[in-house]
């Protein structure tokens, strides 16, 4: 059974970890090409994702927490990384195109304006050789994180998958078993964290806030 990370408060006020059921068991990762002209930029990709998630007032706040980072000097064409059912959604900005690597269960994705499939001239530009037999839009699925350094919404940091393409003998939470991310930028970089372990801390402050 797969999990979707989102978080709600119980009838005790504690913070309760959600997952989806049934409609994400089948769920894997899919990846595809998006052709920057038909786009103002990375982050008005983002944002359109985001919404088509469906996932109520979540989606609001992150959208929010995104456009409050370009606020504060993000660029809105830096390559971004954001929480989908079962899989994180990495958009590399690739100049001619944006690589996008997310989670088949968010059918909008599919329709997005600009999309197209993988071809060698993508590739090429990555500079990713396929072996014989490879599938590009499966290979890159799984791969794209590693392409590139991603600025994490929800957390806000910079950071980049610690591994690489080809060598899958990498480091993973030992409590959800998600890829550890080299923090690469300001007072944090260097430290080695988990996605999702980041989002819960920041969660429960917020929640202390409140």
């Amino acid at each position: 059974m797969g999990k979707v990370v989102w978080f709600e408060l119980d009838d005790s006020g504690n913070l309760d970890m959600k997952y989806r059921s049934g409609f994400v068991s089948n769920s894997s990762s899919m990846s595809f090409c998006i052709d920057t002209k038909e786009w103002d930029n990375v982050a008005h990709l983002a944002a359109t994702m985001i919404l088509i998630r469906e996932w109520g007032d979540q989606d609001t706040q992150l959208v929010k927490k995104l456009k409050q980072a370009l606020d504060d000097g993000l660029d809105p064409n830096t390559s971004l990384c954001f929480n989908t059912s079962n899989y994180e959604t990495y958009l590399a900005n690739c100049g001619s195109f944006i690589a996008v690597s997310t989670c088949n269960n968010h059918m909008g994705f599919w329709n997005l304006t600009g999309k197209v499939e993988w071809d060698d001239s993508h590739l090429d530009i990555l500079g990713v050789k396929l072996e014989p037999g490879e599938n590009a839009s499966e290979e890159m699925g799984y791969n794209l994180k590693w392409i590139s350094e991603y600025y994490y919404i929800e957390t806000g940091f910079v950071g980049k998958v610690n591994g690489k393409r080809g060598i899958r003998t990498y480091e993973r939470c030992k409590k959800h078993f998600e890829m550890l991310v080299v923090i690469t930028e300001g007072e944090r970089k260097g430290q080695l964290v988990c996605p999702i372990c980041e989002r819960e801390r920041i969660y429960n402050e917020n929640v202390e806030l409140d």
